[in-house]
């Protein structure tokens, strides 16, 4: 049996709280995701999100677009809102032939909101 594996890019750097990793480069996280042995990536907000672009950039570290995290606003929005919000995901992740988009829906969420106690 193979096994691959995938890793996120929030260990090099946090979408949340971008100050937290935000001097690492998108190419030290690819670099250093190969090295690890991972042969896939999920996307991260330092990613472009056009196929053309990050395609070449990912077959020069040997990795795959393996998912990606969609933050979701559909408690505020109308469904065809949302989709038209998707679309440039969607269409890169097709063209990469990436088999997952993990949307959660973050409306109202505070995790990047440092004033807010949880």
């Amino acid at each position: 049996m193979s096994i691959q594996l995938a890793v996120a890019p929030i260990a090099w750097s946090n979408s949340d709280l971008p100050e937290l990793g935000g001097e690492t480069s998108l190419e030290t996280c690819l670099r250093e995701s190969r090295e690890a042995g991972f042969t896939g990536t999920e996307t991260g907000f330092k990613y472009p999100l056009d196929a053309e672009i990050l395609g070449p950039l990912l077959e020069t570290h040997g990795l795959q677009l393996a998912s990606g995290w969609f933050s979701g606003t559909l408690r505020e929005c109308s469904v065809e809102q949302e989709f038209e919000n998707l679309r440039q995901m969607l269409t890169t992740f097709k063209a990469l032939n990436a088999p997952v988009v993990i949307y959660a829906e973050t409306s109202g969420s505070v995790q990047s909101q440092q004033n807010i106690p949880v």
